[in-house]
């Protein structure tokens, strides 16, 4: 049996960028090296969580197998590297890959979640003798959302929403801290308009809102005015009496 070590990759990736894979000191049985001219295949399996790995042929996650049944699997193509001699590279494409229902393979991390790992697949022929084999599992890693570090960003619904499905998009400016400056959000549904302002810790203070039945709300913080810094002109004024009791019109 051939000895493939585990591969290397980085604990977490931009999900935009290509993840560089390598698989390297490949032994055969007999203990020696593996030259290039021994590879007649390698490349790797990609795992979702502990019970998961990606079938290319049938496009979706699927309960992972036995190792036996694991080496029949298509796995992304690694090959010798031209930098680093007996070293095998693969490099594996995230952003963009949809699965058979049309949806997003991979996703960036929320909560510490979803994690992968993969594992090397290398068959190898030398005199005639052929073999092949499987790694152990590669740490764990996750991709990152490039956009969460971005200090203008874009939130639709949820993190998985289409933009064709959106029934809310705010938009948002972050300080260099990265915590919310203030935001301007739309709904679709009822159809209202807000936009917000937030203290040092991204907590929202003064409220502009457009509702639904046409009303004008401006809320201040605790404690704060609404300040006017012009004439004035009206219809009707209707007030709450500094005594307390209903509101009541102006004459």
């Amino acid at each position: 049996m051939i000895n493939i070590p585990a591969p290397s990759l980085p604990a977490s990736a931009p999900l935009t960028q290509p993840m560089k894979i390598a698989v390297k000191d490949v032994k055969l049985a007999d203990g020696t090296a593996a030259a290039p001219a021994d590879i007649a295949s390698a490349g790797v399996l990609v795992f979702r969580g502990p019970g998961e790995v990606w079938d290319e042929a049938q496009k979706k996650w699927v309960a992972t197998p036995g190792d036996d049944q694991l080496l029949t699997l298509k796995p992304i193509v690694a090959a010798p590297s031209q930098e680093a001699p007996g070293q095998l590279e693969a490099t594996l494409v995230a952003v963009g890959k949809k699965d058979a229902a049309n949806a997003d393979a991979f996703k960036p991390a929320t909560g510490g979640s979803p994690n992968y790992f993969v594992r090397a697949l290398v068959k190898t022929s030398r005199g005639g003798a052929a073999d092949q084999g499987l790694s152990p599992p590669s740490g764990n890693f996750s991709f990152v959302d490039p956009a969460e570090k971005g200090r203008y960003q874009t939130q639709f619904d949820t993190p998985e929403t289409k933009a064709e499905d959106a029934t809310r998009v705010r938009m948002q400016l972050k300080r260099e801290s990265m915590q919310s400056a203030g935001y301007l959000e739309i709904r679709s549904q009822p159809g209202e308009l807000e936009i917000v302002n937030c203290d040092g810790a991204g907590n929202p203070l003064a409220r502009v809102q457009l509702l639904a039945n046409g009303d004008i709300r401006l809320t201040p913080g605790g404690g704060a005015r609404v300040l006017i810094d012009s004439d004035v002109e009206i219809n009707r004024l209707r007030y709450s009496p500094s005594g307390g009791g209903p509101k009541q019109w102006l004459p």
